[in-house]
């Protein structure tokens, strides 16, 4: 009987450092995208520029572009640091 409530207690406390364990491991995930995130999207300016530049767009896509990248374009005309930056980096594409 004694052996039987010690092994229950440490499958319980298995069980839950194995839980803990996830929620960390999912918090450090979660951060990682958090932060990766954004850099994604600003980098993914440049084919984008480049794809509606070569006409490889339709027009629906065209107006998606419009409105995913809109803040990017609102930050480069609002500011003489984002405009460079920007400008610089659409082209690498060669846009």
């Amino acid at each position: 009987m004694v052996f039987e409530l010690v092994a229950v207690a440490a499958m319980k406390r298995s069980s839950d450092e194995s839980t803990s364990g996830r929620g960390s491991s999912v918090a450090v995930w979660t951060g990682i995208v958090a932060l990766l995130l954004p850099v994604v999207y600003v980098l993914s300016l440049g084919p984008a520029v480049w794809l509606h530049d070569r006409g490889g767009l339709g027009s629906e896509m065209n107006e998606f572009i419009r409105l995913t990248y809109s803040p990017l374009a609102w930050l480069r005309e609002n500011s003489e640091v984002c405009r460079h930056v920007l400008d610089w980096y659409v082209g690498l594409w060669g846009v």
